[in-house]
């Protein structure tokens, strides 16, 4: 399979696959700005490195990679929909563990690569939700990572779905960590009987966090302490989620290391709650998220960045 991945999507010193963890394959990017991977299992972003930034995004080093199991960290997919509606289905829907498969790779001249994999409906997905689909993630590794996830309606029918680029950033200290660009904007509290309060002013974690924030189609950033930040644009998205598990969740869940909250926060791209998506027989609705790494305050050399 590896082979036959290389042979037909490889390209010389800049897309290459691979055996990654538990013998899963992933595609591994070497864009002159950054470096990334993508596992097939889930079409699963789990690394992006900015040359002179670090790495972007968090991996718990306890995930699982096994067929049957979402990989923790990164940048799952939750789709078709967000939360477990009903308890015999699996939480966040089916793609983060179905296997993708590979369908294009490709350079840009500013020079990003991509690579997009594709999802289509089977017997296995409609028996837990009976449409006809076919999903596409594309990922673009240059100064930013860019991903792109949509939905083509192949039915005859319209659908209903929820989505979610459910990603995990990596910060230095989740003490010093403040999240910017939902000021004035009202959320939904999953921890409090899902109560609707209002966001004043920027958002520091100090406890266990579980959001859904509604009407929010502008940028967020994360103010990660003194040297950097993350800016993160999205589209086709009015709902953002903020998620870090604190200190009993964390002990709580057996892929998650029991102080690895201190240095991650979630901020998804999605359509959740007031924000699920129908689309008609032949169209297609696409989220899309990008993420950059900044200097704190003005422009400076990333290379002198201390992380």
């Amino acid at each position: 399979m590896i082979d036959d991945l290389n042979l037909q999507f490889g390209i010389d010193k800049k897309i290459a696959f691979t055996l990654g963890n538990g013998d899963l394959p992933k595609a591994i990017l070497l864009a002159e700005d950054a470096t990334a991977e993508i596992y097939l299992h889930g079409a699963h972003v789990t690394s992006f490195h900015r040359h002179g930034w670090g790495e972007m995004l968090w991996m718990s080093d306890e995930s699982n990679f096994r067929t049957d199991r979402p990989i923790r960290g990164g940048v799952p997919i939750c789709w078709p929909w967000f939360g477990q509606p009903q308890p015999e289905l699996p939480q966040h829907g089916f793609a983060r563990t179905s296997q993708w498969e590979v369908i294009e790779t490709k350079t840009h001249a500013d020079p990003s690569l991509e690579i997009a994999l594709r999802l289509t409906d089977s017997e296995a997905t409609r028996q837990l939700w009976p449409h006809p689909f076919e999903l596409t993630m594309r990922v673009i590794v240059g100064r930013d990572l860019t991903m792109q996830l949509s939905c083509l309606n192949t039915g005859e029918e319209p659908l209903d779905a929820e989505a979610a680029l459910h990603t995990y950033f990596h910060v230095q200290d989740i003490d010093a960590v403040r999240v910017a660009g939902l000021d004035g904007r009202r959320y939904i509290d999953k921890l409090d009987a899902l109560q609707v309060k209002p966001q004043a002013g920027e958002l520091s974690i100090d406890r266990e966090v579980d959001r859904i924030y509604l009407e929010t189609p502008d940028a967020v950033t994360i103010h990660d302490g003194a040297e950097r930040r993350i800016e993160i644009q999205k589209s086709g998205s009015l709902s953002t989620v903020v998620w870090n598990p604190w200190i009993d969740k964390s002990a709580a869940m057996a892929d998650f290391p029991n102080d690895g909250y201190r240095t991650m926060v979630c901020v998804e791209t999605t359509n959740a709650a007031d924000d699920v998506r129908t689309i008609q027989p032949g169209e297609v609705h696409t989220i899309t998220q990008s993420c950059r790494c900044e200097p704190a305050t003005g422009p400076a050399d990333p290379a002198e960045a201390i992380l």
